[in-house]
C-alpha cells in the first residue's frame, strides 16, 4: 500500500525584527507577544513554518489509540530552525482521531482508518500536514492456535474443487454503514481445517480465524462489532474486500475463494421494518440498523369476535401512526398510535375498534386519510375517527381492487385493478392501475401502467420520490397458497420484485435483487427520501431465497 502525503506550507510575508507589521493585528497563536523571540536571539527574520513530524503514519492494532506529537518550528533568516510557541492547532476530519488544539498532541481513535490533515497557525504563519492512521483488528476464536496467523502468511491458490465455497455476503451488496456486521459464511471444510476471513478497505484491514471443530461447526464468521466498525467508517472510496482462505489439515495447503466486494454506503439506513407474525398474530418491528426485534403490541384489543390478533397492518410515512386489521374473521380494523405506550393490555386505539372495517390500507402523506380497501372495493375514511369519507370526482373504484398505496407527494394512488378473487387477499389476476389525487377527498379515473403478461402484479410499494412503484410480479397475491386450502402444506407461489415507472413507460427486472428465482414478495421501499442516503433508495421484501448456508 503506498502512502502519498505532502506538506503544505503557507507563508505569510514575514514581519520586522520587532515582531508583525503595522498593517497586521496580532493574536496569541498569531504573534509572539512582545516581537519576535527569533530575531531577538539574534536569527533574524521568520521565513517559514513547518510541522515535524512530517506526515506521520500511526498503525492501530485491535482499537489501540495511538499517539504522534506533533510540533511547529520555525525556519530564521539565519537558517536557525527553533520550536515555536503559543500556536493554535485543527485538524479537517474527526473521523480518525483528535487533536489537541493547544499541544498538537495526536491521539487517534482507533476506530477507523484514514487520512486527516492537521493544521497549525502561529507567528502570523500557518502550515500543515497529512496524518494517516491505518486500523488492524485480529481476532482468533476458541480452538485457533496462536500461530494460525502464521500459517496463513504463504501464498494461496485458487481451486475450486478444495476451496472453502464462501456464500455470504453476496457480491457486489450494498450495505448502509450503520448496518450491523456480516455473518461471513461458507459451506466446504473437514475437521481441523483452519480458515482466514479477511476484510480490506483502505488503511482498515480485519483478519479472523475460525477452527472447523467437528459436526457441530457452522461455517460461518461474525465480524465482532468494533472491527466491522473500522472498515465500515474508514474514509476511503474503496469497497470492502472479503477474503476467505481456507488451511487444509490434512497437508496444510492454502486455498483460495475468490474475493467478493462490499459497498458500504456513507449514510444510515434510519427507521424500522414492521412485519405480521402470522403464528403469533402479532406485528413486529425491526430496527433498520438491525440491533434489534421487538412486538409493538404484545397485548392488542380483542376484535367484536373476542379474538386477539392483528394482521394486516400499514404505518404512516412519519411513522407516528398503524392502521391494522383486527383479524377474526371478517372483523373489524382501527388505527395505533405509535408515539404512547402500546404494551399495556389492552392497547389503546385512536377510534373504537367497531367503526370501520378494511383489509389494507394506506396513509395520506399527511397521515390524516386513509384509502381503504375492502373486500375488492376501495373507499376513503378519516384516520382520526374511521368515519367514511365521501369520495369526489370519478371516485374510487368499489370493486376489482385490491392494494391500494398512496404516492408520498399525495398526488396519485397506485392499487391493483381487475382483480379476479372476491376479496383483496386472494387472486390470480390483476394489473397495475394508478389514478389522480385532484383535490383532498377528488380523484381521476384509473388508468392501467403495467400489464402482467400471464401472471398478477399485487402490492404496489412508492419510492420516495413518487418516481417508481415496486411490485410483486407472481402467479398469486399471496407468498404462499392459504394451508386450509393445500390440505395443511405449505406452497409457495412464484413471484419476484420488479420496478416500474409511475407512468408505465419503463419498468426494471432487478435481477440481481431475484437472483434468478421466483422467491421474492411483497416489497416495501423506506419512506426516507433520495438525499437522506446519498442517490440509494432502500427496499425491503419477503423472500424465502437462501442467504448463506444452512449451518449457520
Amino acid at each position: 500500500m503506498a502512502l502519498l502525503a505532502a506538506v503544505s506550507l503557507s507563508v505569510a510575508a514575514s514581519g520586522g525584527a520587532s515582531g508583525c507589521s503595522a498593517s497586521r493585528t496580532c493574536g496569541a497563536a498569531d504573534c509572539p507577544p512582545g516581537g519576535d523571540a527569533g530575531a531577538d536571539a539574534g536569527h533574524g527574520d521568520i521565513l517559514s513554518v513547518a510541522i515535524v513530524p512530517a506526515d506521520p503514519v500511526l498503525s492501530s492494532v485491535n482499537g489501540s489509540r495511538e499517539t504522534a506529537d506533533l510540533d511547529v518550528v520555525g525556519t530564521f533568516a539565519d537558517g536557525t530552525t527553533v520550536s515555536l510557541a503559543p500556536a493554535a492547532w485543527s485538524l479537517d476530519s474527526p473521523a480518525v482521531g483528535e487533536v489537541d488544539r493547544a499541544t498538537g498532541a495526536f491521539v487517534a481513535n482507533g476506530q477507523a482508518g484514514g487520512v486527516a490533515r492537521a493544521t497549525v497557525a502561529t507567528w502570523g504563519r500557518t502550515a500543515s500536514t497529512s496524518v494517516t492512521v491505518t486500523v488492524r483488528f485480529e481476532v482468533l476464536e476458541p480452538g485457533v492456535p496462536a500461530d494460525a496467523p502464521a500459517r496463513f502468511l504463504g501464498a494461496a491458490r485458487l481451486d475450486p474443487a478444495r476451496a472453502a465455497l464462501l456464500v455470504y455476503p453476496l457480491d457486489g451488496a450494498y450495505v448502509p454503514h450503520n448496518v450491523g456486521p456480516p455473518d461471513v459464511q461458507w459451506t466446504r471444510g473437514e475437521p481441523g481445517d483452519l480458515f482466514r476471513v479477511r476484510l480490506r478497505r483502505g488503511p482498515a484491514e480485519v483478519d479472523g480465524f475460525v477452527a472447523h471443530d467437528g459436526p457441530t461447526f457452522g461455517y460461518h464468521w461474525r465480524v465482532p462489532p468494533a472491527a466491522w466498525r473500522a472498515v465500515a467508517e474508514t474514509i476511503t472510496g474503496e469497497d470492502v474486500a472479503v477474503e476467505l482462505t481456507r488451511s487444509v489439515a490434512a497437508d496444510g495447503s492454502l486455498v483460495a475463494d475468490p474475493t467478493r466486494s462490499v459497498h458500504v454506503v456513507g449514510r444510515a439506513l434510519r427507521g424500522h421494518v414492521y412485519y405480521w407474525d402470522i403464528q403469533a398474530g402479532r406485528v413486529q418491528r425491526i430496527r433498520a440498523d438491525g440491533s434489534g426485534r421487538e412486538s409493538v403490541m404484545p397485548n392488542p384489543p380483542p376484535s367484536p369476535s373476542g379474538v386477539r390478533c392483528v394482521a394486516c397492518h400499514t404505518v404512516s410515512r412519519d411513522g407516528r401512526r398503524l392502521a391494522a386489521e383486527l383479524w377474526g374473521g371478517s372483523d373489524y380494523s382501527t388505527v395505533f398510535d405509535l408515539t404512547v405506550d402500546l404494551s399495556v393490555d389492552p392497547a389503546p386505539t385512536v377510534f373504537p375498534t367497531a367503526v370501520v372495517r378494511f383489509l389494507f390500507a394506506s396513509f395520506s402523506p399527511d397521515g390524516t386519510r386513509l384509502v381503504a380497501n375492502w373486500r375488492t372495493g376501495l373507499f376513503l375514511i378519516d384516520a382520526r375517527t374511521g368515519l367514511l369519507v365521501p369520495a369526489g370526482g370519478a371516485g374510487l373504484p368499489p370493486g376489482g381492487a385490491a392494494h391500494p398505496e398512496w404516492s408520498p407527494d399525495g398526488s396519485r394512488i397506485a392499487f391493483v385493478s381487475g382483480i379476479d378473487g372476491a376479496w383483496a387477499v386472494d387472486f390470480s389476476s390483476g394489473s397495475l392501475a394508478v389514478l389522480d389525487v385532484t383535490g383532498p377527498a377528488v380523484f381521476g379515473r384509473p388508468r392501467i401502467v403495467h400489464t402482467p403478461a400471464g401472471r398478477s402484479d399485487a402490492h404496489p410499494t412508492w419510492s420516495p420520490d413518487s418516481a417508481w412503484i415496486a411490485l410483486q410480479w407472481g402467479t398469486h397475491s399471496r407468498s404462499y397458497l392459504d394451508p386450509a386450502t393445500t390440505g395443511g402444506a405449505l406452497i409457495e407461489n412464484p413471484s419476484r420484485v420488479i420496478l416500474v415507472s409511475a407512468d408505465g413507460a419503463t419498468s426494471h427486472a432487478l435481477d440481481r435483487l431475484n437472483g434468478g428465482l421466483d422467491q421474492n414478495h411483497w416489497p416495501t421501499f423506506s419512506p426516507f427520501a433520495d438525499t437522506e442516503y446519498a442517490g440509494y433508495f432502500w427496499l425491503a421484501f419477503v423472500t424465502t431465497r437462501d442467504y448463506g448456508n444452512a449451518q449457520a
